[in-house]
């Protein structure tokens, strides 16, 4: 085991085209060492009973992992109190760690699985905004995302997964969507403030994602390439209100927080088979003995763990003196 070192230059420069405007390049290396887990998983070197692959070691000589950040973009005043801006990025990540180094042993059919710096990935996108600053008691902001991020791994113990088990696949060597990969993203808030001892207000944030990849499969058994489908769109909807109360020098705040305000069903999990969180595809699953026969369809496929968290409202007091 060696010692690493690294030298992380970088670059940040704004230049100002105008009194309202504002360019604004950035470069950087930025490193980071990997976790204590997988330099040191299975510190005793202890193999799994059975044959085949079904054990992971850690490698207390692995490199640090290293990302390549491009940003640039500009900053534009179009109003008194309103700023549109965009920024275009790209980051290039390499040396990161995977479970792709499998090694033989000396007892026939029993293999092991070591961490090694060998995955990669890059992200790449642009961001589209526009901010309004509080003025007549108003303010608003809204951003807009397009990102693409791709890598041949979205987990260090995807190749080992892959490799495992009793229906092993080849570890992916091309770039494929990550697990993160959400192409659209749309935030926006609005927000209404009346300021003083009697004052009030309320502000809204909704936001909307396009799908997560998924996995197509029947039975566990990948019927594609890693991530080639698409989840339904993510929204959501947060509301925060607040009124104030003088109390002779003192001021009593009440505050409440709905959470998922349209109480909306977002799919944080489908099934590989229909790509959906509500049902599974009929051929592909029922008939295997996996559910009881006493259950009802409506009764078996619902699964709470897969959808977001249902309308939540908290109220609060806070009392300032």
């Amino acid at each position: 085991m060696k010692a690493k070192t690294r030298i992380s230059p970088r670059l940040g420069v704004a230049y100002p085209m105008s009194d309202k405007g504002v360019f604004h390049f950035a470069y950087g290396h930025f490193v980071q060492r990997p976790t204590f887990e997988k330099m040191y998983e299975n510190p005793e070197w202890e193999m799994a009973e059975g044959v085949g692959l079904n054990t992971k070691m850690g490698n207390p000589d692995l490199d640090m992992e290293e990302t390549v950040t491009y940003e640039f973009g500009f900053q534009q005043q179009i109003h008194e109190d309103i700023a549109v801006s965009t920024s275009v990025f790209m980051r290039d990540i390499r040396s990161l760690v995977g479970s792709d180094r499998i090694v033989k042993t000396r007892s026939a059919g029993k293999d092991y699985a070591q961490y090694v710096n060998r995955s990669y990935g890059e992200v790449k996108g642009i961001t589209l905004s526009l901010d309004k600053r509080m003025a007549n008691n108003f303010s608003a902001f809204v951003d807009y995302t397009y990102q693409v991020a791709e890598g041949d791994a979205s987990d260090a113990s995807q190749a080992f997964d892959a490799q495992s088990g009793s229906s092993p696949t080849s570890p992916e060597r091309q770039l494929l969507p990550l697990d993160w990969d959400r192409r659209h993203t749309l935030n926006a808030s609005l927000t209404y403030l009346v300021p003083g001892n009697k004052g009030y207000g309320a502000t809204v944030l909704g936001k909307y994602g396009s799908g997560l990849p998924y996995t197509l499969d029947i039975r566990g058994v990948r019927t594609g390439f890693e991530n080639d489908g698409r989840r339904p769109d993510f929204y959501n909807l947060d509301l925060n209100l607040f009124k104030s109360f003088p109390l002779a020098r003192q001021k009593l705040l009440l505050v409440m927080t709905v959470q998922n305000a349209l109480d909306i069903k977002n799919e944080d999990s489908v099934y590989g088979d229909t790509g959906r969180a509500g049902y599974r595809d009929p051929e592909g699953y029922i008939g295997d003995g996996e559910w009881s026969d006493i259950n009802t369809l409506d009764e078996v496929y619902p699964d709470p763990s897969k959808f977001s968290r249902p309308r939540l409202v908290k109220l609060g007091v806070t009392y300032e003196f």
